[in-house]
Formats: structure tokens, C-alpha cells, sequence
């Protein structure tokens, strides 16, 4: 999919979202939020902002909490061993054979 495509799938989105949401104070979905932060590695913020129609203090935010919660999530990949140990449960205590 090109740029222009995402971001074209981007704006559609926000519009449906706008045209069928019950409240004019509801929060953007974190699902929208999403996708208009990733649009950040192809477009310069004023360009999503334009598109999206939201304003630049928000989208700011919106980059803000989505690289704080990415380098918040660490993930370590433990080793798998070529025979593992199966631990049973018998009698209420753990035992391993």
C-alpha cells in the first residue's frame, strides 16, 4: 500500500468514526489514535493534522503517551531447552521429576 494510500485509510476512518459517533465529547478510539501516530514516519505532523482535522496539541499528545507506552514494554525472549522439566502437581505440593 503506498503513503498516499494509508493516509488516504487513515482520513476515511476518522470520518466514519465522526459521522456515526454518539457524543461530540466522546474521546478519539485508541484504534484511530493508532494509525494516525503511524502515519508520523511518512508525514510530517502538520500534513496528519490537516488530513485528520485534529489539532496539533493533541496529536503532539497522542505521539507523546504512544512512545511512552513503546519503551515501557520490554520483552525478553527466554531460551527454549531441548528437553524440558515437567512439573507435576500431586497431593497440593509442586514436584518435579
Amino acid at each position: 500500500m503506498s503513503n498516499q494510500d494509508q493516509l488516504s485509510v487513515v482520513v476515511t476512518a476518522f470520518e466514519q468514526w465522526r459521522k456515526n459517533r454518539t457524543s461530540q465529547k466522546g474521546s478519539t478510539p485508541q484504534p484511530l489514535r493508532q494509525q494516525a501516530v503511524a502515519l508520523k514516519s511518512q508525514y510530517s505532523s502538520s500534513r496528519i493534522t490537516i488530513a485528520l482535522k485534529i489539532s496539533g496539541g493533541q496529536f503532539k499528545q497522542w505521539c507523546k503517551d504512544y512512545q511512552s507506552l513503546n519503551e515501557s514494554i520490554d520483552f525478553v525472549q527466554l531460551p527454549v531447552t531441548s528437553s524440558p522439566q515437567i512439573d507435576e502437581v500431586q497431593g497440593g505440593a509442586l514436584k518435579r521429576e
